[in-house]
């Protein structure tokens, strides 16, 4: 793990950069440094106290990251490397010859390409807030470097103009620096009004809310039925996810602006967000319609159940229920803060220019799959400042960072500070639960489809819920939405849990993964599996051989599978375990079960389904209750896909022995099937061909039950 040097130990000198080093942002104001040159820098230092004013001498090379050389004032030239600059909207992407930088306290950087035999030496700027572009008519910008005569003269709304030429052609931070050169020399508060209202629309579209904001509201405190300020104010609260506020608004606009159309159409929107947030109703059907490879990001409210954030004994911060659920209960849905597809690069071009491939191999984060996902929650951040104090609420082990929001009206993000974050709290997801489901179950029109898209995402609060190899609460996902079901009945005041890697690993697997959050997990199957000698696990091995191969030999030879032979096998599998199965449920044996569930329901044989079946859940850790009647689950145990198609064949089990208590069985597949996928709405598109229709009568139903020695009354 790289060196973190805390921010509580550094001081305003400079500062040796160890390799890999974990450096803090600049918070310094820029009168406070003193300006050096290029040929002042020191390798592998941290210049603090120090700053540099420098001028691109080409286009940036755009990739993972930014590069250029620059000059000094000296003509001195050297490599800058800005580092999570996002393609979109940031004020770097544009950069090219004759624009010029000012970085501070800035870190030179010296790494050896063992590929060339050579240094690669660069100014390396981490830390977004620590580069500021200066435009124009900056009066730091040297008089040899200005690119026009002194702009001391111009209007407000020669300003204007020039910022709307600039917003025309797709520069808005530019746009935004001549508004705002206009708001200096303003004459008064309705060219102020107007240059505000032009600096919020492009304020909005480069995705800085938090400005937008405060833009719009400074006109509606001047003009408190501004319709353009209204709208814009109404939209950045609706990308601050603030939708309340922005319905207020909204409503505001439609009594004021009845033949507003689009306010109209984003009033319903605003609508649909405050009533998911309060009472959940979400639309599941058109948000999977709408989500796809191309398009993984939906369009939703939060919603928080019964649940809030408390602290544990020993475990830092975790999710607790404020009263008691029942299985299948939604808890919380979660947009995610960032998100990325995990093999996504910033631009896959990167690598085909000399100069930006030696500064990825040089550069490990430059080639860093998660590359992306860093850069997606800085510049959030570093575009809307409201943010940073929320992320910073995330577990961050060790790493100490600075308080500091703002200096000099520029927000500070700790790079460094964003990558721990995010190595500890970030989570690997389908954008489809539902195709992934199926896709796990090996269905043919599933597997036909393009190979399943996972991402990489931060939830805020699913980030707080602690780890479990036998979870409580299940998550799923639907495009970046996280969707998390009680997975059994829980009293008030129960820690929620869910698993952070797959608890069909093995203990050794499971323990090695848990390392990366730094971690050892004691959890009731942990603790069970550690206890265990070596020998169980040898018989395992050899009685799932055994069973593989009478499964193999009847597919091979097309003879009948000696079901008889299996399940004498699985007793015996069964009897390697000293723990019962709602502590270590029994995972080797549950695919034989499934597929011998399988084969007595296609003979015809629903009383062998149910009792292989309620083997299957046993083995899960669940209990159930079978009676004449009614179909009751006592306790629910381990949930796997493989677990909604058992509760289908019972389904399917039960409806032939009593349609009654077919709806009953029904229902707890639908149930099973909700946890595990996040909504019901897509069950029948994949199970309902496995309903049977029959009716039988009564005496049938307590022959079955008879036989099968379970309760008739």
């Amino acid at each position: 793990m790289p060196l973190i040097i805390p921010f509580s130990t550094l001081d305003p000198s400079d500062f040796v950069l160890t390799s890999g080093a974990f450096y803090a942002p600049s918070v310094a104001p820029l009168t406070s440094l003193k300006k050096i040159s290029l040929l002042d820098l020191r390798p592998q230092t941290c210049h603090r106290g120090q700053y540099l004013l420098v001028r691109a001498q080409y286009e940036a090379n755009r990739g993972a990251l930014l590069t250029t050389w620059v000059e000094d004032e000296f003509d001195n030239s050297e490599v800058v490397a800005l580092y999570h600059q996002s393609q979109k909207q940031s004020m770097f992407t544009a950069i090219s010859s004759g624009h010029v930088l000012l970085i501070k306290e800035p870190l030179y950087r010296v790494l050896i390409d063992e590929a060339m035999d050579k240094e690669i030496k660069s100014i390396s700027v981490d830390h977004v807030s620590d580069v500021i572009r200066l435009f124009d008519h900056d009066e730091r910008i040297p008089p040899s470097w200005q690119l026009r005569p002194s702009t001391n003269c111009k209007t407000a709304e020669e300003w204007k103009l020039e910022g709307n030429a600039a917003l025309k052609i797709g520069d808005y931070h530019s746009a935004i620096a001549k508004y705002e050169a206009g708001l200096a020399c303003a004459p008064n508060d309705s060219e102020i009004c107007l240059l505000r209202l032009n600096c919020a629309h492009a304020r909005l579209i480069s995705g800085c809310f938090d400005g937008a904001l405060q833009d719009a509201s400074f006109i509606l405190s001047k003009e408190p039925r501004n319709e353009k300020a209204l709208f814009r104010a109404a939209r950045a609260l609706y990308e601050l996810r603030r939708f309340e506020e922005c319905l207020s608004l909204l409503d505001i606009l439609a009594i004021e602006f009845p033949q507003n159309e689009i306010a109209q159409r984003e009033r319903d929107r605003a609508i649909q967000r405050v009533q998911e947030r309060s009472q959940a109703t979400y639309d599941f059907d058109l948000l999977r319609k709408d989500v796809s490879y191309e398009n993984p990001l939906v369009d939703c409210a939060d919603f928080i159940g019964s649940v809030e954030i408390r602290q544990t004994k020993s475990q830092g911060r975790g999710l607790f229920l404020t009263r008691a659920v029942k299985p299948g209960e939604l808890l919380f849905c979660e947009k995610a803060f960032a998100a990325a597809a995990e093999d996504q690069k910033l631009d896959p071009r990167f690598e085909a220019r000399t100069g930006e491939k030696l500064l990825n191999r040089s550069f490990p984060e430059a080639s860093s799959k998660y590359a992306n996902i860093i850069t997606i929650a800085v510049q959030k951040m570093f575009r809307n400042p409201s943010l940073i104090s929320a992320f910073k609420e995330l577990y961050r082990g060790s790493y100490s960072t600075t308080e500091e929001k703002m200096v000099e009206g520029c927000p500070i993000v700790d790079t460094f500070l964003v990558k721990t974050a995010l190595s500890l709290n970030r989570f690997g997801y389908s954008i489809s639960s539902r195709e992934d489901h199926f896709k796990q179950l090996g269905d043919s029109d599933e597997a036909d489809k393009p190979e399943t898209q996972y991402m990489t995402g931060l939830w805020m609060l699913g980030s707080t819920l602690n780890h479990s190899c036998l979870p409580n609460t299940y998550r799923s996902f639907l495009g970046d939405l996280m969707i998390a079901r009680a997975a059994r009945d829980m009293p008030k005041d129960t820690e929620l849990t869910f698993n952070y890697t797959s608890s069909l690993e093995s203990y050794s697997e499971r323990q090695k993964t848990f390392k990366n959050w730094g971690f050892t997990c004691v959890c009731p199957l942990c603790t069970a599996q550690q206890s265990e000698s070596e020998n169980p696990h040898q018989k395992r091995a050899l009685l799932v051989e055994d069973i593989q191969t009478a499964f193999r030999q009847s597919a091979l030879f097309d003879v009948p599978l000696d079901c008889s032979k299996i399940e004498k096998l699985l007793d015996t599998l069964d009897r390697t375990y000293t723990s019962p199965p709602d502590i270590y449920p029994r995972f080797a044996s549950l695919d034989f079960l499934l597929s011998l569930m399988l084969e007595y329901r296609d003979e015809g044989r629903s009383l062998d389904v149910l009792r292989i079946g309620r083997r299957f859940l046993e083995a899960s850790g669940f209990e159930v209750r079978f009676s004449m009647t009614q179909v009751r689950v006592l306790r629910w145990g381990f949930i796997l896909d493989m677990t909604v198609v058992a509760f289908v064949y019972l389904w399917t089990a039960c409806h032939e022995i009593s349609p009654a208590l077919g709806r009953q069985a029904e229902e707890l597949a639908r149930t099973v099937y909700e946890i595990e996928v996040g909504e019901r709405g897509s069950f029948e598109e994949g199970y309902v061909d496995e309903m049977p229709e029959a009716e039988v009568e009564v005496g049938r139903v307590q022959e079955a039950f008879g036989r099968m020695g379970v309760q008739v009354g």
